[in-house]
């Protein structure tokens, strides 16, 4: 049984992280910026591979890099393009920051991550990788909101022969089912461009009363490879509808992931955020 490599970031405001990023660094705060992040909350699952320390070392840094992207200082022309330059920049210096973390202790760990970044009314989510989230509304409808990054989808296997590279039985450079990610040192050196940390980046605007504010759903591979979105979805509404008429406390996610654990031996790791009336 090996350790779980898995990782997740929950952070309902990230004033906190702002405060301590521009006291570390000596840099003025902004009012402005502070309440920007004060009102935006942060969600994401990381599924380490090859060792645990590429996951851990997103976990540790992730919030850090958001509140201190270029972008969150600039005007932009709505908050969708804010957000998703915020999150551009922070995956691009997080894979900055690891690549010089693991070629000085010569790590060769990796991690795929899906991350909801979320302002008022407004989700945006990047991931790389096979990490995964989707939104189920009220009419029981799934809008997917990220892009499977593996060497078998077609796009994919175009992109990595397009540098000079190759998929073999599956996997990328002959050794990696996903395509992208955060880390794998030694897959990149054999083909720089390969595997790559570029996210795929999409926004949502939610808007209509609380009742009727869809669910987000962000997971692992080891969630989304034994369920359907939409079967774990379900499963997620029905609990939180027995929970507001018991207040018996369950955790909607208990179930879906026991199922997934039974036709899974992959770690699984997911978050269920539900919106409220201004905002998640």
């Amino acid at each position: 049984m090996h350790a779980n490599e898995d990782r997740f970031v929950e952070k309902l405001n990230l004033l906190e992280d702002y405060l301590e990023q521009t006291l570390r660094a000596n840099c003025q705060q902004s009012e402005n910026t502070a309440n920007f992040f004060e009102n935006c909350s942060l969600f994401s699952v990381i599924d380490g591979h090859g060792g645990p320390h590429c996951a851990q070392f997103i976990q540790d840094r992730l919030a850090g890099l958001v509140v201190s992207t270029n972008a969150s200082k600039r005007q932009q022309k709505s908050v969708s393009l804010l957000l998703s330059s915020i999150l551009e920049e922070a995956i691009r210096n997080l894979e900055s920051e690891y690549t010089i973390h693991a070629n000085r202790t010569q790590d060769f760990s990796g991690a795929c991550l899906v991350v909801a970044l979320v302002y008022e009314n407004c989700i945006c989510v990047a991931n790389v990788g096979d990490c995964l989230a989707v939104c189920y509304d009220h009419k029981k409808k799934i809008r997917y909101l990220s892009q499977l990054h593996r060497a078998v989808v077609s796009r994919e296997q175009e992109r990595i022969e397009s540098v000079g590279g190759f998929v073999e039985n599956g996997r990328a450079m002959g050794e990696m089912i996903p395509s992208r990610s955060i880390g794998d040192l030694d897959t990149k050196r054999r083909c720089p461009g390969a595997v790559t940390a570029e996210p795929y980046i999409t926004s949502l605007e939610i808007k209509g009363r609380s009742k009727s504010l869809p669910l987000l759903l962000l997971g692992t591979d080891g969630l989304w490879d034994p369920l359907e979105p939409k079967e774990a979805c379900k499963m997620a509404r029905a609990a939180m509808k027995v929970e507001c008429k018991t207040k018996a406390g369950i955790n909607p996610l208990m179930g879906i992931c026991q199922l997934a654990s039974l036709r899974t031996k992959d770690d699984i790791t997911a978050i269920l955020v539900k919106p409220a009336n201004k905002g998640i």
